[in-house]
């Protein structure tokens, strides 16, 4: 134990004697950053600087995306204002247009409608039985 205190003593003695300084002046030096380094620390603890920082950056990335949310949907209007350009300047698009929202249908015309039918899951070793249509 005694040799580590005599290697640090030594130490404290070659760079007092490189900056004209004593052990004793070096030993306050040392205290001092010690404190100051504990005092940053309670304050960090204290204040939940860390907690904080972490808030800060997660909403800095809530920014982010709601700006780039906000971007998309401005090319989204942009792009819904041509789109009412192109219907009032294109007699045949506004007719379909129509025609689709309101489903109409010109005379003459056939209308295929395609819908799917629900599959029943099957739910145990007979349930595939009874979900077969008859046979009457």
């Amino acid at each position: 134990m005694n040799e580590g205190r005599a290697g640090v003593c030594a130490l404290f003695k070659k760079v007092s004697l490189a900056q004209g300084m004593n052990v004793r002046e070096i030993g306050w030096y040392v205290l001092v950053l010690v404190l100051v380094a504990l005092a940053t620390l309670w304050y960090v603890e204290r204040r939940n600087l860390i907690g904080r920082y972490m808030d800060h950056q997660n909403r800095e990335g809530q920014i982010r995306a709601a700006v780039e949310h906000g971007q998309a949907l401005e090319q989204k209007i942009q792009a819904s204002r041509d789109h009412v350009e192109h219907l009032n300047n294109d007699p045949y698009e506004i007719e379909a247009a129509v025609r689709h929202k309101k489903g109409l249908v010109r005379e003459g015309e056939k209308v295929y409608r395609i819908e799917q039918v629900p599959i029943p899951a099957p739910s145990g070793a007979g349930a595939a039985d009874a979900g077969a249509p008859s046979r009457n």
